[in-house]
């Protein structure tokens, strides 16, 4: 995946939070999961958003929802360790939380 996602208003505030050798290795598995998913770091905040205005709980749960569909897609890749799973989970995790 191009560089193109860092330019994205989210991720760019999610980088910046970080510390530069974080930030080094993280830019790297981060677009694995965009890939995946097929949305800009855009799309998921206002996916974010508009679930945590849902009145469904099963709405509002729909980020938690991605990054376990995510992690069942690594497992069934079956070509990683549970840490780097984990790894590309806390990622994910980390944009979600500084967004």
């Amino acid at each position: 995946m191009n560089e193109e996602w860092q330019k994205d208003l989210y991720a760019r505030k999610w980088l910046q939070k970080l510390g530069e050798r974080t930030r080094e290795n993280w830019i790297g598995d981060f677009p694995v999961f965009l890939k995946w998913c097929g949305k800009t770091p855009t799309e998921l905040i206002e996916m974010k958003v508009k679930a945590l205005k849902a009145d469904d709980p099963t709405e509002r749960a729909v980020v938690e929802d991605l990054v376990i569909q995510f992690k069942n897609y690594l497992e069934g890749l079956k070509k990683y360790k549970a840490s780097v799973i984990k790894t590309y989970l806390n990622r994910v995790q980390s944009f979600f939380s500084h967004n």
